[in-house]
C-alpha cells in the first residue's frame, strides 16, 4: 500500500495539501498565494518588494475588473486590496469577492490611507479580516502576514494531531 499516493488521490479539504507536503517533504517551503489589488502601481510595487524574499507567490492587479475576473483561477490564500480605487471601491470589491464561491472564504485585508473609523467599520461589515494604513503599516503588514500564516499552519498541525488522537481512542 502506497500511503503517499492514497493521500494524493483522495479529495482534498482545507489544509490537506499542506499536511501532505509536510509529511512527505518536511524540508519543502510552502509558497502561499497573495493577491494584491491596488490602482497605485507604486503601492503594488512597494508591497511586492516587501514580500519578495518571503515564501509568497504574489499576483498583482491595478485594475479592479481584471482582478475580479481572474482571482478565482489563482485560488489565493489571501487577498489584499485598497479602499480607494477608481472603478469599484474596496467595500464593493469585498462584497463581490464574498459572492464568488471559489474565493468567498479567503481572508481579505484592506490597505488604505483613509483614517475614517466609519470606513473601517464598513470594511469589517463587508468581510474584511483586518485593516492596515498604507502610510504607517506597510512593514507591519508584511510581518503580520508572516505571523498570520504561521498561526494558520500551527492550527492545521494541531487539528491534524487532534484528529489522529481522536481516531486512536
Amino acid at each position: 500500500e502506497n500511503v503517499f499516493f492514497d493521500a494524493i488521490l483522495k479529495p482534498f479539504h482545507e489544509g490537506d495539501i499542506i499536511r501532505v507536503i509536510r509529511r512527505f517533504f518536511p524540508t519543502a517551503k510552502i509558497q502561499y498565494k497573495v493577491v494584491l489589488i491596488d490602482d497605485s502601481l507604486t503601492t503594488v510595487e512597494a508591497l511586492k518588494k516587501l514580500l519578495k524574499n518571503r515564501t509568497y507567490e504574489v499576483f498583482t492587479f491595478t485594475d479592479e475588473q481584471t482582478a475580479l475576473s481572474q482571482i478565482s483561477d489563482i485560488e489565493p490564500d489571501i487577498i489584499v486590496l485598497d479602499y480607494n480605487m477608481p472603478k469599484i471601491n474596496g467595500l464593493e470589491m469585498c462584497r463581490q469577492i464574498r459572492k464568488n464561491e471559489k474565493v468567498s472564504g479567503v481572508p481579505l485585508f484592506m490597505l488604505t490611507s483613509e483614517e475614517d473609523s466609519q470606513i473601517k467599520i464598513r470594511a469589517f461589515e463587508s468581510g474584511v479580516f483586518d485593516f492596515f494604513n498604507k502610510k504607517t503599516d506597510m512593514f507591519l503588514f508584511a510581518e503580520y502576514l508572516d505571523n498570520f500564516f504561521k498561526v494558520k499552519e500551527s492550527f492545521l498541525d494541531h487539528a491534524r494531531v487532534l484528529i489522529v488522537e481522536d481516531s486512536v481512542i
